[in-house]
């Protein structure tokens, strides 16, 4: 993720959209921000800027989706999940709206501002991680998936680029649209949703799955791209010698294992010996103070779109 795109003015000369141009300036002014914006990436669909916001007295960045430019029906679906998550949950290492608003044709969603960007960057300075550094960042991003867990949410696109770090180097998982609630553990998902490589067998054969244990599947994916500095479909994964240590190899195996029953979960992976050895400890506490129901935070989210709560999908 870079911040090295020009800052855009008042006069929207930025090249995006006019209706994102006006929510971006609504938005600028909602906030008090104060010194411009910066735009940080974009998509077809999306636009990301920095700003520093008076308000909340720290940078922040503002994600403007072009509800104009997706289908109706996975602005239902796919967009109401992301504001529904991103307003419920209150985990150390999963990123929650600051504010969300709207208008005919832009969500507007207000975050904090993750200064270091996604993995990718600091994977390609590195080529890999140390067995100490990569365990900080996976006993993270596991406690952030046991969170949702425990709440009875999948997030179903675990991924490098959707784990962004802090000034301080902490973990915040994002990107919300494929998540599912589960009325039910032992309840089945059907969707073939995700990124590829980062999808459980399990998910591409398009039979029923655990949605639960295809999170894990996409974990080891990228425990073993933070060992390894290469993705599993580019090296056997059972080759032991492209590992730091018994140990991680064991558990990176058992993570991607293709059976979604024989895949390990939290209280496994936390008592397996790489994790005991390289971080038996977790920095945060007594952070599980809030979690909305989900009806209660899709209650909420309906004043903004009509949520669709059909079958699990």
């Amino acid at each position: 993720m870079s911040t090295s795109q020009p800052v855009v003015s008042p006069s929207g000369d930025s090249g995006i959209p006019s209706s994102a141009s006006a929510a971006l300036q609504s938005a600028l002014q909602l906030f008090q921000c104060s010194g411009g914006s910066n735009l940080v990436y974009s998509t077809k669909h999306s636009y990301v800027f920095r700003s520093h916001s008076r308000i909340f007295e720290r940078d922040i960045a503002i994600k403007l989706l072009l509800t104009e430019t997706i289908p109706v029906q996975a602005v239902k679906k796919f967009v109401a999940r992301e504001l529904i998550v991103t307003r419920s949950v209150d985990h150390p290492h999963l990123l929650r709206s600051l504010d969300v608003s709207v208008n005919d044709s832009v969500i507007i969603i207000a975050t904090p501002f993750c200064s270091r960007g996604n993995l990718f960057g600091p994977l390609r300075e590195k080529k890999n991680f140390s067995e100490i550094e990569a365990a900080r960042i996976f006993r993270q991003l596991i406690e952030a998936i046991a969170y949702l867990h425990r709440n009875n949410v999948a997030h179903r696109d675990v991924k490098l680029e959707n784990i962004l770090l802090t000034d301080r180097g902490d973990v915040k998982l994002i990107d919300y649209g494929f998540a599912i609630p589960m009325k039910d553990r032992r309840q089945r998902a059907r969707s073939r949703c995700g990124t590829k490589g980062y999808m459980a067998p399990s998910i591409t054969s398009g039979k029923p799955y655990d949605p639960f244990a295809t999170d894990y599947f996409a974990c080891g994916h990228v425990l073993h791209t933070l060992l390894v500095g290469k993705f599993p479909g580019n090296i056997p994964i059972r080759s032991r010698r492209y590992f730091p240590s018994e140990s991680s190899w064991n558990l990176v195996s058992a993570l991607m294992n293709s059976t979604d029953e024989e895949r390990p979960g939290y209280e496994q992976i936390i008592a397996s010996e790489w994790i005991q050895r390289y971080a038996p400890l977790w920095m945060f506490s007594n952070h599980e103070t809030c979690f909305f129901e989900v009806v209660e935070a899709a209650d909420e989210v309906g004043n903004i779109l009509e949520h669709n709560e059909g079958e699990v999908h």
